[in-house]
């Protein structure tokens, strides 16, 4: 693992590894490309995994910020992917 050394991105990565282990994913998205940078006909694919806004650990102004692009929460809570699919055995 990578640890910057300098005392700001120090904070700036410990900051963002904390947000990692405790806040919940929301969505996944993937994007394939070959070596020569050549992509399939579907360039990107988005899971929407399952979240439900009211339980879990979150941010308020990310969770504003997505209300205003039109994410559906309710959605994500009843049809998202529950997380336990993306767990290894």
């Amino acid at each position: 693992m990578y640890v910057p050394t300098n005392t700001e991105s120090e904070f700036e990565y410990q900051m963002l590894k904390a947000n990692c282990e405790n806040l919940k994913l929301i969505q996944v998205g993937i994007s394939l490309a070959n070596q020569n940078g050549d992509t399939p006909s579907t360039l990107a694919w988005q899971f929407n995994l399952q979240f439900d806004e009211h339980m879990e650990q979150s941010i308020e102004d990310s969770m504003s910020l997505l209300r205003q692009s039109g994410f559906n929460f309710e959605k994500h809570k009843n049809e998202g992917i529950p997380t336990s699919c993306l767990r290894s055995t």
